[in-house]
């Protein structure tokens, strides 16, 4: 099992903060590749969700899923966004013990 990591800086893409009070405690990732089953999500954004880079070489794109965690009115929310990252972007983020956020 893969164990979620946590970026060190904000990342690139737009995360939402639900409205103006509530605000982002910590984003994590993990490496997923959806199946056939997932057509229907939303398109990734073009940039490497970690350092906002548009350009990939052949074979380096790897599809991740973020896990921003936001504080809202005394309550923790997490939600997930499918994104692209570069392998060495991903490495570069801080190891948890916590397990991958996907649920299926």
């Amino acid at each position: 099992m893969q164990m979620l990591r946590l970026l060190r800086f904000q990342p690139r893409v737009e995360v939402s903060t639900i409205n103006s009070e509530g605000r982002v405690e910590r984003v994590g990732i993990s490496l997923w590749e959806p199946d056939a089953s997932f057509k229907e999500l939303p398109k990734k954004p073009p940039q490497c969700a970690i350092c906002g880079d548009i350009k990939f070489n052949e074979g380096e794109r790897l599809s991740a899923l973020l896990m921003p965690r936001i504080v809202w009115k005394t309550k923790d929310i997490d939600y997930l966004i499918q994104v692209w990252v570069h392998p060495l972007c991903f490495e570069a983020c801080i190891e948890t013990s916590e397990p991958d956020p996907i649920p299926w």
